[in-house]
């Protein structure tokens, strides 16, 4: 009678040593073990069955991921009984490293190297979209941001895959509008009561925009040095 002969699951890089094969005769007449089958076949993988039940599982490869059945035989010397187990070969996913969180100004060029780990099984990692603005090619996620994109914060899902197992990460695009850089004009010493001071405050954009200017505040000093609020046109 077969007994009970758990299934198993082993890493495509590990074996499985000194199995023992469980069966009883109800007689209890000595028993022998032989012909162990997988289906389907390994591809790289050997078995051997020794006579008093010890299996082995060796040389398993990455091409053998999968689950097979394996038969093997009893016989105590009168009748034969096929009995059976499974044997799961597994490979690990690729693990995927989250890139860092970006702030960039519109119209400014991002581009980011993805990078994952992988224990070598099945193809070489290829890359895909999963949401989020932008593309992959390669392993390099890029992204022109424009200026409807000003003041999003976007939150980028990217998968890699080793052709038979997937890993997602994740990191975030803030999109900013940089501040324009003003230059203000020189202090006045001295101004004679009735003159016209002009003076012109200028400045610059990164993008170009239009640009206003809009008078903050103005202080009058009197004739003490102390403050006198005025109100000044700004032209």
């Amino acid at each position: 009678l077969c007994g009970t002969n758990a299934n198993e699951t082993v890493y495509w890089q590990a074996e499985i040593i000194g199995k023992q094969l469980d069966a009883t005769d109800p007689d209890g007449n000595p028993i022998t073990f032989g012909n162990a089958v997988a289906t389907p076949p390994f591809n790289s993988g050997v078995m051997a069955l020794s006579t008093d039940g010890l299996f082995d599982l060796t040389g398993i490869g990455c091409n053998d991921v999968g689950t097979r059945t394996i038969t093997f035989d009893v016989d105590d010397g009168c009748d034969v009984t096929t009995c059976d187990f499974d044997v799961t070969v597994y490979q690990n996913a690729p693990v995927c490293s989250n890139p860092a969180n970006e702030t960039i100004n519109w119209l400014e060029p991002l581009d980011v190297t993805l990078n994952a780990t992988d224990d070598g099984c099945q193809g070489m990692l290829t890359w895909s979209m999963v949401s989020g603005p932008g593309g992959i090619v390669g392993n390099t996620y890029s992204f022109m941001p424009v200026c409807g994109d000003v003041g999003a914060i976007y939150t980028v899902e990217v998968q890699v895959s080793d052709g038979l197992l997937t890993d997602q990460c994740t990191f975030d695009i803030e999109v900013i509008n940089p501040a324009p850089t003003i230059t203000c004009p020189d202090n006045i010493d001295v101004a004679i009561l009735g003159d016209l001071i002009t003076k012109t405050a200028t400045a610059t954009d990164l993008y170009m925009d239009p640009l206003t200017f809009t008078l903050v505040s103005f202080t009058k000093i009197d004739g003490d040095g102390g403050p006198i609020p005025h109100n000044m046109p700004l032209v």
